[in-house]
């Protein structure tokens, strides 16, 4: 579950998979923020791809609740360049 949700990782994740757009998926779940949705991104990405190395974003921790679908000391530093890309281009709109 994302922080201050009843929506699942999975659920967004699921969205994403499908090709639905960021702002379909804040649509779809009204309790989300662009955060949450950043942060299921960055926790895919952790998942997937544990060599790169990305800089910290506590600010994707804070949307992350607290049953194992936080990102670690250890994932911050393995994230890749893809994810700060896709973050970027969310940021930018």
């Amino acid at each position: 579950m994302l922080r201050g949700t009843r929506v699942p990782v999975r659920s967004v994740l699921a969205g994403l998979a499908e090709g639905a757009s960021v702002e379909e998926i804040l649509a779809a779940f009204p309790a989300l923020t662009i955060e949450h949705v950043k942060a299921v991104i960055a926790f895919a990405a952790s998942s997937a791809l544990r060599e790169l190395p990305l800089r910290p974003r506590p600010e994707l921790d804070a949307v992350m609740s607290g049953t194992g679908g936080e990102l670690d000391d250890g994932e911050h530093g393995r994230l890749g360049e893809a994810v700060e890309q896709v973050i970027e281009r969310i940021d930018k709109g």
